[in-house]
């Protein structure tokens, strides 16, 4: 979708993510939000703005569609998050009416500016939008992902089970090299630095993981509410464990939105998921719904996921020859 915020970008930090990861602590400035602008903004507003160099975005080129660097879904809930943050609003976080409307492909040789917005629509509840524009099409902003947002709210999750008993009855343990070929084979691609998924079993309807972030992003990990790479992981505990006897090396689903997603400040690097999913279909309209549970090493539950809904991307055979001349 084609949008425009509430304000032309003026000078947007340039941030350099290789330059960041190799040296901890660095900047002061959010990762993915980059700096926060003081003028020209609305009250009850703030707006960041960054640039993703193309050369320099590190390891959010490990994650792919078909071949192609895409934005996870899970660096905009984080990026929602650490903007609650930035003004002073402390969690628990509740986004609700979760939308990931367009997908934010990281183009080679493209410089693209990134800008978040945050507004205030009533006592207690916030907008939260994502826009970006590349250097190709300077005007025009595409919105990539909104939601309402509010501080400070606890789960009114019913879901009863501890995770002693998710781990009792957990299944089938899934190898980790087999449980990465097949996402790879079903066309999501990812690098070393997003397959945190250490261990996984799967049975009828559901999945139960066991995350860790790489070493090498675990020392970055301070300047995120949830690394995007650790949320990411739930998302594949979800597609691995629903569908590896179902899934085939031509579609592949990705997330388009979330009924709420709740999660607790400051996420450390381990983390265990038990997820649920089954497929929805509406003629040629396939999705998955989904929820999930997430749990620290201290077996305290820090997040959940509910109303996830995954839709089913399909990739289309190359042409078996080259078109004739009439």
């Amino acid at each position: 979708m084609a949008t425009s915020p509430s304000s032309a970008p003026r000078g947007p930090h340039r941030l350099v993510l290789g330059e960041m990861l190799a040296k901890p602590g660095i900047r002061k400035h959010h990762p993915l939000l980059g700096t926060r602008r003081i003028a020209g903004v609305a009250d009850g507003q703030s707006v960041w703005e960054t640039e993703f160099l193309s050369d320099d975005i590190a390891y959010l080129t490990d994650h792919r569609v078909h071949d192609l660097p895409i934005m996870p879904a899970a660096a905009f809930v984080e990026m929602a998050a650490s903007a609650l943050a930035e003004v002073g609003l402390t969690g628990p976080y509740l986004l609700n009416d979760v939308a990931f409307e367009q997908g934010m492909f990281l183009k080679k040789c493209v410089d693209q500016q990134v800008r978040t917005v945050l507004s205030l629509e009533q006592a207690g509840v916030f907008r939260f939008q994502v826009f970006s524009q590349t250097a190709d099409d300077k005007g025009i902003w595409i919105r990539h992902a909104v939601a309402r947002v509010q501080p400070g709210a606890q789960t009114n999750d019913a879901f009863a089970d501890s995770l002693e008993e998710v781990y009792r009855r957990r299944g089938v343990e899934i190898p980790h090299r087999e449980c990465y070929s097949r996402l790879d084979e079903s066309g999501l691609q990812t690098g070393t630095w997003f397959r945190p998924i250490s261990r996984l079993w799967r049975q009828t309807g559901e999945a139960l993981g066991e995350i860790r972030l790489a070493g090498e992003l675990s020392g970055g990990n301070a300047r995120y509410c949830i690394h995007p790479a650790v949320l990411n992981g739930c998302f594949q505990v979800l597609a691995a464990g629903r569908l590896l006897d179902e899934i085939n090396a031509r579609s592949c689903y990705i997330p388009i939105g979330a009924h709420s997603i709740w999660l607790r400040p400051e996420i450390g690097t381990q983390l265990w998921c038990r997820a649920t999913a089954a497929i929805a279909r509406n003629g040629t309209d396939e999705r998955i719904l989904g929820n999930f549970w997430m749990w620290d090493p201290r077996k305290a539950l820090v997040g959940t996921i509910t109303g996830l809904q995954l839709r089913r991307f399909i990739r289309l055979p190359p042409p078996t020859s080259e078109p004739k001349s009439s």
